[in-house]
């Protein structure tokens, strides 16, 4: 617990006598790291499958349909290869995908996490997924995930994750990245699923929380349960023209005024914290 805030309405003086607060802790959790896809590193193909799963467009219906290549390249993030799949068609309709199916278990949080880079393509042209299934192989509906939202598609390699929580029925998954619109390749590489321990509380602080313009101070930030792993973070300024926030939580007072500094993460998780400097 970083601090209790009691607000006492009245004029009169107010004496605590005692003050029980209940909760519970926050205890560190121990995980296993390893990587539940086979070869995520693409360096060899074993346990993947590449497959054009291109739906036939209905008899009469005038839509040509895409094709697809796949394989391996040397252009790779990490090792000497990396996976490839090229889409040919434009206009056309297709769905061209690599898949994994993993072992999981029920009420657990994970992370997809991937690198990827295109030529041509962009986040509409790529969706990944996560297929729970319970233990007969039926698709678990809530907890499907089919998304192509926060992808930002480059010609270098980018570092992407999802966060998940599995169903209460779930043991397996599927994991699926589709390219199914535009022209072009995608690159992927160092593929991930691994069990996560999730943030329950960041808290942030500052050295010094008034500044003279032109003078530096320094913000920290705690995550707990300090074992978390589950997010990235980053620190910020909500107005630059008041301060500045280096990556090593350096803030420089720019002008007059206020703002907070603000330690942020940028997944698909919302969590951050922030102190207010005030620049005179």
């Amino acid at each position: 617990m970083k601090f209790i805030r009691l607000d006492v309405n009245g004029s009169q003086p107010v004496q605590i006598r005692e003050l029980q607060v209940f909760g519970d802790f926050i205890v560190l959790e121990s995980v296993p790291e390893e990587n539940l896809l086979e070869n995520g590193d693409m360096e060899t193909e074993d346990s993947w499958e590449f497959a054009d799963i291109t739906v036939s467009a209905e008899d009469g219906a005038d839509q040509p349909a895409a094709s697809y290549e796949f394989g391996y390249g040397e252009d790779a993030h990490g090792g000497s290869r990396a996976a490839v799949i090229t889409k040919t068609g434009k206009e056309a309709a297709g769905d061209g995908v690599i898949r994994q199916t993993i072992s999981i278990e029920p009420n657990k949080r994970y992370q997809l996490s991937f690198w990827h880079k295109t030529d041509t393509l962009d986040s509409a042209s790529f969706t990944y997924e996560i297929n729970q299934k319970d233990k007969d192989g039926n698709t678990i509906s809530t907890h499907l995930a089919k998304l192509n939202d926060n992808l930002n598609m480059s010609r270098e390699y980018r570092e992407f994750d999802y966060n998940f929580i599995t169903s209460p029925y779930a043991v397996s998954a599927d994991i699926v990245l589709h390219v199914v619109a535009g022209e072009g390749s995608l690159y992927l590489d160092d593929v991930a699923v691994r069990e996560v321990i999730p943030t329950e509380a960041v808290f942030v602080e500052a050295d010094k929380e008034e500044l003279e313009v032109g003078e530096t101070g320094k913000v920290t930030a705690q995550i707990l349960p300090g074992n978390a792993d589950d997010l990235t973070f980053h620190w910020a300024s909500s107005d630059e023209s008041v301060i500045t926030a280096a990556e090593d939580g350096t803030v420089t007072a720019v002008g007059e005024g206020s703002a907070y500094a603000q330690y942020e993460n940028s997944g698909d998780l919302t969590a951050e914290s922030s102190v207010l400097i005030t620049v005179k």
